[in-house]
């Protein structure tokens, strides 16, 4: 029992197994700016969207929480995962019948870190002080830059902000993506459901010499188990 338990004690990774997990976002808010019907002061979770019209222009803003990521990579690798390489996609190649499967927008496509909290449930343009302002609601440089892939675009993260948002969940506050396509893009707004993170992770695996020591404690423990059941036995 003292060498298997010594075994797991010196568990330490140098292989890994790899795994791709696809992770939808929190929330999908749409800001649309539109003086008809006063959509302005509206709250949608429902598209991802980068439209511009003479009177409809509409920005969104994205939130995945760190649990959120946490949570998915533990349920699929265990614990002490490693995150290699993270990417949103938004779009489908698959047409729908609204006609919002694919998002392949000709704007800048920046995806921008956000500085001003807001809640989802209740985020309009006007009370994101009027689709948000650079430097004041959301950074000036952007996070990552889309690049369009047939009919969606991708965007590539770091490792490093999906780290930051589960180590210190105060420091995300979303992204925001405010760049608009050209003008009446046809191609510039997908459905919420289209929108999907996929995170490269990898997880720990002792390596072969720590598995013989523990295949060796389970030996010990079972030859223990026969010597008691033999002493055990009555006398014939």
């Amino acid at each position: 029992m003292f060498i298997a338990f010594l075994a797991v004690g010196f568990l330490h990774p140098i292989s890994a197994n790899a795994g791709l997990i696809t992770i939808s976002p929190d929330a999908v808010n749409r800001l649309i700016d539109y003086p008809y019907f006063d959509l302005r002061n509206q709250n949608f979770n429902d598209y991802f969207s980068t439209y511009q019209a003479t009177e409809n222009n509409q920005r969104t803003l994205l939130f995945t929480s760190g649990n959120t990521f946490h949570n998915a990579l533990i349920n699929a690798l265990g614990a002490g995962y490693v995150i290699n390489e993270v990417t949103l996609t938004v779009g489908s190649s698959t047409f729908d019948e609204g006609g919002f499967g694919p998002y392949a927008s000709q704007g800048a496509k920046g995806a921008y870190k956000v500085l001003t909290a807001y809640n989802t449930d209740t985020v309009s343009w006007n009370s994101f002080n009027n689709g948000g302002v650079a430097g004041t609601n959301y950074e000036t440089t952007a996070t990552a830059t889309g690049v369009i892939s047939g009919d969606t675009t991708v965007w590539t993260f770091s490792p490093t902000l999906i780290n930051d948002w589960i180590n210190s969940p105060t420091s995300n506050l979303g992204l925001f993506f405010p760049d608009y396509g050209t003008w009446e893009d046809n191609k510039d707004t997908t459905r919420k459901e289209n929108v999907v993170w996929t995170v490269n992770a990898t997880a720990a695996v002792p390596e072969p010499c720590t598995l013989a020591l523990v295949g060796i404690g389970a030996g010990v423990c079972g030859l223990f188990k026969r010597r008691r059941r033999k002493i055990a036995q009555p006398a014939a």
